[in-house]
């Protein structure tokens, strides 16, 4: 029995030594990374990225080299290739999708590497933030924490999928910093190879239009752009395609056939309806329709005859459609091509509660919708509208829902979200917390909006961290309290913002510039209060856009005055130019001014 007992401790010890163990930071001073000689463009700069964000939370500056010897220790190892597969931590990605990604940890090695063209960039992002704290927060602040040199990574081998394929939160940022949008993730702002280049399956737009444009066919072809009440279209505004007409859909056929010949490496195209117009009500077209129980009967049909000619010369290229308005419900009878791509979207939707348990008329039927589309369609994306189109920069309370929202679309089989945001001009207020928490929620749904909001505000502003969450937390919770439902375009008070909660931001934000010092923080906090000012002015908005010029109560003249005042004088500071999506904040300044009896130079 002793004998047994010995034998079995050293069986203990041997596997306790065989074990895998992680890495300490202080370890990696003096080792080196590695990426091929023939890797990508986003490899190597996967690898510049891993050099220069770790020596700013190490010191430690690893040279980069392109070969070592083989099983040798000491390695961090950036992206697939010859000295990654021979190493102790080598894997192959044959397998892996576009953004897939793997990471081992063990044994005095990293490897660090995905699929093409993003896996291997996402992974090094994901590997700083998961293990060294790293936080791309907005283009000009990455919050890079001092690491920790007895810290220890690992062992870790850890896979992950992200589970959509399109991920595009519309903030203008995004767009003007394309090295920002892909430490977050989004793959549909650049074309930049070194950036991983814009995701296969992107949004899909309105793109009849120029398919078959009104100028080159309504004179000849009038019977292209529908009938109404028996009489054909003759206006631009209110023309949408005759669907069942086969010349439409010779013409659209060809248009498609030769964009994607002029793109060889396209692998999407969109065949998608007008923006309003009335959908074609000749009698072919509303003997499919009625049958269908939707405007979507003609719409798909006609999308399925175009994607199935695509495939017989392009059989990996998907043809994308939106449902919307009136094609939003889908078709009783028909399915999708396989090689389809419905693009949904919550346009009518309530913004303010989370859409899987809202009473909202819009928000029921849109469940049933969702639903009803993921039993005819395999690939599923959504247009989400993300902000309030009204007043751009006001904080109103649609952050909570986020992560409801954003897990039940995935839940129910989104593979795609295009977030509708500030995407003209450079936007204040809150909006670069939206952008950080639904970059973050888009790559992981299963993460938590709390932990992200508080994460940003504690690391953005400060010390002033918490008092801005108190603000957010009693808009929301006035909200809550009033049941509010509304969707995409309002002013405060249809998102329950009253005086109170007015009150309770403009405290705040006092009580932030009280305790801050620092000039960094107090700019971020200032770009920030440009919101809680645009809600404190919504107020006059009722009087000053009614047509009445001066007719504005002396009382709420009063209060708003300063707030409008104080709101265009931090515009002019930080170079916010739109009030709106289609209005700037220069022709709001002077066309308000008029409402409230002021001359043009007369200051507020």
């Amino acid at each position: 029995m002793r004998y047994l007992m010995i034998v079995l401790l050293l069986l203990n010890s041997s596997f306790a030594m065989a074990a895998p163990e992680g890495v300490r930071i202080a370890q990696l001073e003096n080792w080196d990374i590695v990426v091929a000689e023939d890797a990508i463009p986003s490899e190597r700069f996967a690898a510049q990225e891993f050099q220069t964000l770790l020596k700013q939370a190490t010191d430690f500056h690893l040279p980069i080299v392109t070969s070592v010897d083989k099983g040798s220790n000491f390695h961090i190892y950036i992206g697939e290739g010859t000295s990654i597969k021979a190493s102790p931590v080598g894997f192959d990605i044959g397998d892996f999708g576009p953004e897939d990604l793997r990471i081992i940890i063990r044994n005095g090695n990293i490897a660090i590497a995905g699929g093409r063209p993003r896996g291997t960039l996402y992974g090094v992002y994901s590997f700083l933030e998961d293990y060294l704290g790293v936080r791309f927060l907005t283009h000009d602040h990455t919050h890079v924490p001092r690491a920790n040199r007895r810290q220890v990574i690992g062992p870790i081998n850890r896979f992950y999928h992200p589970p959509m394929s399109h991920r595009w939160p519309n903030y203008k940022i995004n767009d003007e910093y394309p090295t920002f949008a892909a430490r977050l993730r989004c793959n549909t702002e650049t074309h930049d190879d070194q950036l991983g280049g814009i995701t296969e399956i992107p949004v899909f737009g309105h793109s009849f239009y120029r398919q078959v444009p009104w100028k080159k066919y309504a004179k000849t072809n009038p019977e292209f752009f529908g009938m109404r009440d028996g009489k054909v279209i003759t206006e631009q505004k209110n023309a949408q395609l005759c669907l069942t007409n086969p010349h439409v859909l010779d013409i659209v056929t060809k248009v498609v056939l030769d964009e994607l010949a002029a793109n060889p490496g396209q692998r999407s195209i969109e065949v998608s309806q007008n923006d309003g117009g009335y959908k074609c009500q000749c009698p072919n077209c509303e003997k499919i329709d009625r049958r269908e129980e939707s405007g979507a009967g003609t719409l798909l049909l006609f999308v399925n005859a175009v994607a199935e000619r695509v495939t017989k010369k392009y059989p990996n290229v998907r043809v994308g459609a939106l449902a919307y308005k009136y094609s939003q419900k889908p078709p009783k009878n028909i399915k999708a091509h396989p090689n389809v791509i419905i693009q949904l979207t919550s346009h009518d939707c309530s913004i303010t509660d989370p859409i899987e348990t809202s009473t909202y008329p819009a928000s029921v039927q849109f469940r049933q919708d969702l639903e009803g589309w993921g039993r005819i369609c395999d690939h599923i994306n959504l247009w989400y509208y993300n902000a309030d189109f009204a007043m751009y920069h006001m904080p109103i309370p649609n952050m909570r829902v986020l992560e409801p929202n954003i897990r039940y679309f995935v839940d129910n089989g989104v593979k795609g979200i295009y977030a509708q945001s500030v995407m003209n001009g450079p936007h204040a207020g809150l909006n670069d917390v939206m952008n950080y928490m639904t970059a973050r929620l888009l790559w992981d749904p299963n993460a938590s909006s709390d932990e992200l909001m508080d994460e940003f505000l504690n690391l953005h502003y400060g010390q002033a961290g918490p008092l801005i969450r108190t603000f957010i937390d009693r808009m929301h919770d006035s909200a809550e309290e009033k049941g509010i439902q509304h969707g995409w375009v309002g002013h405060a008070r249809h998102y329950g913002i009253d005086r109170s909660v007015v009150r309770v931001g403009l405290m705040a934000f006092d009580k932030a510039f009280e305790i801050t010092d620092d000039p960094v923080i107090r700019s971020r906090l200032e770009k920030a209060s440009i919101g809680i000012h645009m809600a404190a002015l919504s107020e006059a908005l009722p009087w000053a856009w009614s047509g009445k010029d001066g007719k504005v109560p002396p009382d709420i003249a009063r209060r708003t005055r300063p707030h409008f005042r104080e709101f265009f004088r931090l515009c002019k500071k930080y170079g916010i130019t739109h009030w709106e999506e289609a209005s700037t904040t220069y022709s709001m300044r002077y066309y308000l001014k008029l409402d409230f009896g002021l001359e043009r130079d007369e200051p507020w």
